[in-house]
């Protein structure tokens, strides 16, 4: 079915199959990575291939809306889930062109993909270095971009150093929130995100404003266990009550997690099962 989806001319069909895809791996369904990486590039490699990529500014402008976007999201399935080596060294490239001053070097569409290889192909004093970038930096479409990139480092190291940047005065309420939902939305850093967010809950939410007061709440939303579901109520919920805003999204975000859960035990395995059979033909 997967495969018969990618093949559709309609973007929105052609990428259902990879975002539900991308969707269950980075909840946690299931654990079979490799296969996954393997069955996202053989869904999503030839299109992207047929279709060319150049990420140059505006290198595709005379395509059509939908081809674009459909371009920007096949790059993404590539390099960041499929782990395809050449997108990324297209992407790293113009990354660090991008970065030494060549505004042509990378699309605005790609900006966050790009920074994200970026950072993702370095190590904790990139990350360093780049964080100074986004707190000198008055541009805000390249703050938002490199804030996403730093919270999809998927290293420890990094993500306990952005966990101690959070309180930076050179951050705005909704870069704090938005970089400690990036950190916990990957599998690699979630723990710490949430170990973060647990010690902190009542001054950050406080500190945050209207934006966090729906956001934080629902920031562990990501977890995929009965066991998590029980901790967060028991340990976040009297904090949510306590700062006396957001319990309902808390409540939805905690059906999610269960829901999630009991999607996992029930057909997990068949989907690990079928993502290693797909790698194998």
């Amino acid at each position: 079915a997967a495969t018969a989806f990618a093949a559709n001319p309609d973007s929105n069909v052609a990428l259902y199959a990879g975002h539900k895809l991308v969707r269950w791996h980075n909840r946690g369904l299931f654990t079979a990575t490799a296969e996954y990486r393997q069955v996202m590039r053989k869904l999503f490699g030839q299109k992207l291939a047929a279709m060319g990529f150049d990420p140059r500014a505006r290198a595709h402008a005379k395509d059509s809306p939908d081809q674009q976007k459909q371009r920007v999201e096949l790059a993404h399935f590539m390099a960041i889930e499929a782990r395809d080596a050449g997108t990324r060294q297209q992407l790293d490239a113009a990354a660090r062109d991008y970065l030494r001053g060549n505004a042509q070097a990378l699309d605005e569409s790609l900006l966050d993909l790009g920074l994200t290889v970026h950072v993702q192909s370095g190590n904790l004093a990139r990350t360093q270095a780049l964080f100074a970038r986004l707190a000198q930096s008055t541009d805000p479409l390249f703050r938002e971009s490199m804030n996403s990139a730093l919270a999809d480092a998927e290293r420890v190291p990094d993500a306990r150093r952005l966990t101690t940047r959070l309180g930076d005065p050179q951050l705005n309420s909704t870069e704090r929130v938005s970089l400690l939902s990036g950190l916990m939305n990957e599998p690699a850093t979630r723990d710490i995100a949430f170990d973060w967010l647990r010690a902190n809950y009542d001054a950050f939410a406080k500190g945050t404003g209207l934006f966090g007061a729906r956001a934080i709440p629902r920031l562990p939303g990501r977890f995929c266990s009965m066991e998590r579901a029980a901790q967060i109520d028991a340990e976040l919920r009297p904090r949510v009550r306590g700062v006396g805003r957001g319990e309902l999204p808390f409540d939805r975000m905690l059906e999610g997690v269960r829901n999630c859960a009991t999607l996992k035990q029930a057909r997990g395995e068949e989907v690990a099962l079928a993502l290693k059979e797909a790698a194998a033909r």
